[in-house]
């Protein structure tokens, strides 16, 4: 019987791709922040192996932030909005034990995790909504009714 092998490879390239997405994910953050011309803006990453990824759409009524979560459940993370920043953290834990010598490779990710996004004005804080499903959150902010400008007209007088 043969032996299950994976062939070696270098890690250098993938050490330098990983450093070269951090660099391009943070330049993109930081030109985003400076020119305030998305709504959530200072999406901040982890440190730890494990990042969650996320997806912010918008509707007429509300923002809905989608964040994969695979492989944890309810208790294993926490939402909190603190004026106008979201913050998601908690901890993915491994399902590996410490030793490892009968495993020829592994990927998973884990560790613990923080997102924070900073909303923008007009979201009903008293409204805010998650609900968890296969390990999808959906996190739904509501907008608030924005007073409409009075609009006048002026009369225009000849002389």
């Amino acid at each position: 019987m043969r032996g299950f092998m994976i062939p070696r490879m270098s890690l250098r390239p993938v050490v330098a791709a990983a450093w070269g997405r951090r660099d391009i994910d943070g330049f993109f953050d930081d030109f985003w922040k400076d020119l305030a011309l998305t709504p959530l803006v200072g999406a901040e990453r982890t440190v730890a192996g494990f990042a969650p990824r996320l997806d912010v759409k918008e509707n007429d009524d509300e923002y809905v932030i989608t964040v994969e979560l695979p492989g944890l459940e309810e208790k294993d993370f926490d939402i909190s909005l603190e004026e106008d920043v979201l913050t998601i953290k908690g901890e993915k834990k491994s399902r590996y034990p410490e030793d490892r010598e009968d495993y020829h490779h592994l990927e998973t990710a884990s560790g613990h995790f923080e997102r924070r996004l900073r909303l923008p004005e007009g979201i009903d804080a008293d409204s805010v909504k998650a609900s968890f499903n296969n390990g999808v959150v959906s996190i739904a902010l509501p907008k608030t009714e924005q007073p409409q400008p009075e609009v006048r007209t002026i009369p225009v007088s000849s002389s």
